[in-house]
């Protein structure tokens, strides 16, 4: 060990184990609603396609009160799924921020990182959609749930409510025509 509990290639020994646990050779989460028999492994690991993830997602939303826990990342949504959650949220600044970008930089490439290692459904703050065209705001959508979204949760920020309220359909519309 190096000054201050390091290893000398600059990890600690909790670093490591915490590693060594998210490599782990397969991972089951079998309590997870619908998630039965779901079974990562390094190299292979990703989500459901997206019509049954959202599918599942919507479901849990008609099961009562659902409580969703935010990642940053990919580490941290493993973790979240392993202590039994249903599915995953992201926060949209952690995600950049954890990254070392502003808020909105890189959210694709960390919501695929985020969804290649976890079976639960995962949820995903896209701010205000970081537009006010409500058809930018649903391409930027579609692009999400290309990477692995599930769900998206839009905030109302700002702006008048009538722009909010058109880009909700706009959405929906792009989601269901597709690529």
């Amino acid at each position: 060990m190096g000054a201050g509990g390091c290893s000398k290639d600059g990890g600690s020994a909790r670093e490591t184990r915490a590693v060594t646990a998210l490599k782990s050779s397969a991972h089951r989460v079998a309590d997870a609603p619908g998630m039965a028999g779901c079974a990562l492994t390094p190299g292979d690991a990703r989500m459901p396609p997206s019509s049954e993830a959202a599918a599942r997602f919507r479901d849990l939303h008609r099961q009562g009160l659902l409580r969703l826990a935010n990642a940053w990342d990919a580490g941290t949504a493993r973790l979240i799924e392993q202590r039994g959650a249903a599915a995953v949220a992201t926060t949209s600044a952690g995600l950049a921020w954890a990254q070392g970008y502003a808020d909105g930089d890189r959210l694709l490439q960390a919501v695929s990182r985020i969804a290649r290692v976890i079976c639960v459904p995962l949820t995903v703050d896209v701010e205000g959609g970081y537009s006010d065209d409500p058809d930018s705001v649903a391409a930027l959508v579609l692009r999400v749930v290309h990477a692995g979204a599930a769900g998206i949760n839009l905030e109302d920020g700002a702006g008048p409510p009538d722009l909010l309220a058109a880009k909700i359909p706009a959405i929906r519309e792009a989601c269901a025509r597709g690529p």
